[in-house]
């Protein structure tokens, strides 16, 4: 698979972060095979991704990195998988300026991200909300920290190790590193809900609530989260455009 990068110079102020070493605007295109554009090893059955990074598509076959968190971990399921086709993965990405790197433990930085994404997708999807808002008011925050103990507590009830081991510490690390770098950014589920397309919400907080009720811990804020997007979603599908 042929991937071709194109850089496109910096951010317009206000649009995204800008840092030492944060690749702050590109493109990353396929030529010849437009809405088609896929990493490899993404839906492998052995390898796995990580990426932290907001994008818009202007048109089929271009994307638009707008923002940045914190490097792509690619990394291997089964332990015995292979890991030089992930390095040459990882290698391309680099070359193309998105920081990028094979690590050995990616299921756990999977439900890192995991967590990030059903913190702050939905609430920023129902309320059009940017992330930096979400952290900023005292109601959502504490929503926030709600749905991050309790996928605490479901990964602790699959045996999913976590990074950092305990939820509040996560939380602080959550408002203090991770939530300020994409402050601007409003989460792709508002963006799909302003298309008329279905959400990421039953590859986020849907699973959570599912692994909740297999392992008996209550998972009542993922649950709303979760039915407030597919509220959303059906009165989208009835024709009515979110507003």
């Amino acid at each position: 698979m042929r991937q071709v990068f194109r850089d496109a110079g910096r951010v317009p102020p206000g649009q995204g972060p800008v840092g030492p070493g944060r690749p702050d605007y590109f493109h990353a295109e396929r030529p010849g095979q437009p809405g088609n554009y896929q990493q490899r090893g993404q839906r492998g059955a052995d390898h796995r991704p990580r990426v932290i990074f907001g994008a818009r598509v202007p048109r089929p076959g271009l994307a638009t990195v707008t923002v940045y968190a914190a490097p792509v971990l690619l990394g291997a399921i089964a332990p015995d998988c292979p890991l030089g086709k992930l390095e040459q993965v990882a290698g391309d990405l680099n070359r193309a300026g998105i920081p990028t790197r094979v690590v050995p433990d990616i299921l756990t930085h999977i439900w890192g991200k995991v967590l990030y994404n059903c913190a702050l997708n939905p609430l920023g999807a129902v309320l059009g909300a940017p992330y930096g808002a979400l952290g900023e008011n005292r109601q959502t925050r504490e929503l926030m920290r709600r749905i991050i103990f309790e996928i605490y507590r479901v990964a602790r009830a699959k045996k999913i190790p976590l990074s950092p081991k305990g939820a509040a510490a996560y939380f602080r690390h959550f408002m203090a590193e991770l939530v300020p770098p994409t402050a601007a950014h409003f989460p792709s589920m508002w963006q799909d809900l302003q298309a008329g397309r279905r959400t990421e919400i039953e590859a986020l907080n849907g699973p959570i609530c599912r692994y909740g009720g297999q392992t008996g811990v209550p998972t009542p804020y993922n649950e709303a989260v979760s039915r407030l997007v597919r509220f959303l979603e059906a009165r989208n599908a009835g024709g009515n455009r979110v507003a």
